[in-house]
């Protein structure tokens, strides 16, 4: 009886302690990736790096021509993006 006893223990104790370890190894990435993702500084990093706050005038001045272009064919995009239920 303390041998089954002593075997079960034995099993139990390796398993919490595997699982402790796979746990504990993906709770890490989580922490990690949750900080990376989540935190404004790394996405103003990304586009301070791509220069996108210097082009962004130039961005904005081309969408502007689009939709001018568009309205002018006839095409208006913002129907074809909203919802028809949202129309008042």
């Amino acid at each position: 009886m303390k041998s089954t006893f002593s075997a079960c223990s034995t099993f139990l104790a390796a398993f919490c302690a595997f699982l402790f370890v796979v746990l504990a190894s993906g709770i890490l990435i989580v922490f990690i990736a949750n900080h990376l993702l989540f935190n404004a500084v790394t996405y103003k990093q990304a586009l301070r790096d791509q220069q996108v706050y210097d082009r962004f005038p130039e961005l904005i001045a081309e969408q502007l021509i689009f939709q001018q272009e568009q309205r002018r064919l006839g095409k208006d995009t913002s129907r074809e993006i909203m919802d028809p239920t949202w129309r008042a």
